[in-house]
């Protein structure tokens, strides 16, 4: 696995896994193996719940932590992107280890939507106690101001990042006894696979965990009696497929070309035109951030568009004219 594996073997004990069935989700979200080409990824952390924090800590940042690993399309084969994502919630920031007991609600997002090109999906998420220290809260919060410009939603984006996240968070977490692994899971996914799965810090045999349930709240509750689980920490977190990208057209590469192309439209120079879909059509087919079919159907609805503007008589006689903006595309609709 990526990056924490010895604190996984050193801190992570036999810890509880379950996959929630649909019919124990809000949203009936069932478990499902993914194809190459299914659609767009995307992983939520949906809550997590502090019982207690383990001795040697008095006063402690709570810090959650994840990384996320997914192949990309690559035309050498074999490139894998690299997604993380550190947040401090308000209400794990400068706390009082002897009086934890909550449960936080996130619903917030750690990958997506990337296109699912098949394979691995290896997933590295867990929850930190962080001795407080004078560095720590200035740290944490430049790591969490990296990791939100990194993004998770386009690779051009999180890539230059990746690295020096790690780096800090290696340095955070995994150098000192002042931080230490609360509860978190490390796992791969081969194939991928949509669901609701919780992580609990309880022996296997302490807990049932078939009587696990997600309420409307977000919370795990016990199905039978339907009252939240309070005596070990856990995490929940949900894996889903979108078979849309609504937010395509902020993908930076491909606005850039787009950009370039409506400029050489509006110069009226068909050289230029030509060159400038050349490239705009390169560049979306081989996005790593659309599905091959979104791509496809974008650079066809682009070229009639650029037909259309091409043949019209105010660029015959000299005046400007001028290609839509790229969100006004109908990718998903008939124009």
């Amino acid at each position: 696995m990526g990056m924490f594996s010895a604190i996984w073997k050193t801190q992570a004990k036999d810890w509880t896994y379950a996959k929630i069935p649909a019919e124990k989700t809000p949203d009936g979200l069932a478990h499902t193996i993914l194809n190459a080409e299914d659609g767009y990824l995307n992983v939520w952390l949906q809550s997590f719940r502090i019982t207690n924090v383990r001795r040697g800590l008095n006063t402690f940042y709570g810090t959650v932590y994840s990384f996320i690993s997914l192949p990309v399309l690559d035309e050498d084969g074999g490139k894998r992107a690299e997604f993380q994502v550190l947040t401090t919630p308000g209400q794990l920031k400068n706390i009082d280890a002897s009086h934890v007991d909550r449960i936080v609600v996130l619903n917030q997002r750690l990958l997506g939507p990337i296109p699912y090109r098949g394979g691995d999906l290896e997933i590295e998420i867990g929850l930190f106690s962080i001795k407080e220290a004078d560095l720590a809260g200035p740290f944490l919060s430049i790591l969490d101001s990296l990791s939100k410009t990194a993004g998770v939603s386009f690779l051009s984006a999180a890539m230059p990042f990746a690295g020096p996240i790690k780096d800090g968070i290696n340095l955070l977490s995994g150098a000192s006894a002042d931080s230490i692994l609360e509860i978190g899971l490390s796992t791969n996914y081969s194939p991928a696979e949509t669901g609701c799965f919780a992580v609990m810090r309880a022996q296997k045999d302490q807990v049932d965990s078939t009587q696990f349930r997600i309420d409307n709240n977000r919370q795990l509750v016990d199905d039978q009696s339907g009252q939240p689980i309070k005596d070990y920490p856990y995490l929940v977190f949900r894996i889903e497929i979108s078979k849309q990208r609504d937010d395509f057209f902020l993908i930076p590469d491909l606005s850039a070309a787009y950009k370039k192309l409506r400029d050489a439209i509006k110069e009226g120079d068909l050289s230029k035109i030509n060159d400038a879909f050349a490239v705009f059509r390169r560049t979306a087919l081989s996005s790593s951030d659309l599905l091959i079919s979104d791509a496809q159907r974008l650079v066809a609805k682009v070229e009639a568009d650029v037909k259309v503007a091409v043949g019209t008589k105010t660029m015959s006689q000299g005046a400007p004219t001028i290609l839509r903006e790229l969100k006004d595309v109908s990718l998903y609709q008939r124009p």
